[in-house]
């Protein structure tokens, strides 16, 4: 099942960066679309992504120049729940700095959301349990050891 939001960001990402390549001038291409969330982006789509970003960090807007840039997913692939994220117009270029910021607010949420989730599922522990009562602690009684056995189990001499 898939999220109505997700689905009007993903078309909503899919109608600007067709946008971007018609204003362009360049001929127009089909849209790269991973087979999974955890298809590599090949290094020509990298390249076009950015070239039709104009070579800026999209997040700070800063020229890469000679900068790898990372490729940023606009909308976060775990929020393409059902949907395939990974796909070239939902790609951005961006700093890896900037990239790294993002990644770590998105999952310091994400972290969060899913706490929450947890605790209203009744399937995390709380972190402070039921106090219980300090159990005293009983004293060692000093006792003498067993004198040596002079009998069997049957009670015949050894």
């Amino acid at each position: 099942m898939s999220d109505p939001i997700a689905e009007k960001i993903l078309a909503d990402n899919l109608a600007e960066w067709k946008a971007k390549v018609k204003a362009s001038g360049k001929r127009a291409w089909n849209e790269w679309i991973g087979k999974s969330a955890d298809s590599a982006i090949p290094p020509h789509v990298a390249l076009r992504i950015a070239n039709t970003w104009d070579r800026r960090c999209y997040l700070t807007g800063v020229t890469l120049g000679a900068i790898k840039p990372d490729m940023e997913h606009k909308l976060a692939l775990h929020a393409c729940q059902g949907l395939n994220g990974n796909r070239e117009s939902n790609l951005r270029p961006v700093l890896p700095a900037a990239h790294k910021k993002k990644t770590a607010k998105e999952k310091q949420v994400q972290a969060k959301v899913d706490a929450q989730a947890l605790a209203h599922m009744g399937l995390k522990k709380t972190k402070h349990p039921i106090p219980q009562p300090v159990k005293p602690v009983k004293p060692v009684k000093d006792k003498l050891p067993l004198p040596p056995r002079t009998h069997d189990i049957f009670g015949r001499p050894l």
